[in-house]
């Protein structure tokens, strides 16, 4: 598999949990630590830190060290894209195929959806 096949199967995978996805959903509001964002997403401590390591290795968020804790943000990049590309955010573009592709044609989704009929 080639260098560009494995980062972007890493990419969507870190992209695929619905935690890290809430995460990234909940620092577009703010800057937070761990328990803030654990109390925030109902969530246990530990999976929010498994999360936000992710997504630190990956590129979506920074820390920035504050006397014993670290406060994580979403990077720049990820809410605003990368500068005068016409295809915008990277969380734009995943909402943009959900609306357009995944909610009309994905069978996964319907198969889910018939399940919890």
């Amino acid at each position: 598999m080639s260098a560009g096949l494995v980062q972007s199967h890493l990419c969507f995978e870190t992209l695929s949990n619905e935690l890290r996805m809430q995460i990234l959903e909940r620092l577009k509001e703010s800057p937070s630590n761990v328990e803030q964002l654990a109390q925030s997403l109902n969530a246990e401590r530990s999976r929010v830190s498994h999360s936000l390591r992710m997504l630190l290795t990956c590129g979506y968020v920074s820390a920035e060290r504050r006397g014993k804790e670290r406060v994580y943000s979403i990077q720049s990049h990820i809410t605003e894209g990368y500068g005068a590309e016409e295809s915008g955010s990277v969380l734009n573009r995943m909402r943009l195929h959900v609306e357009h592709v995944c909610h009309n044609d994905c069978k996964k989704l319907q198969e889910l959806k018939a399940q919890s009929h």
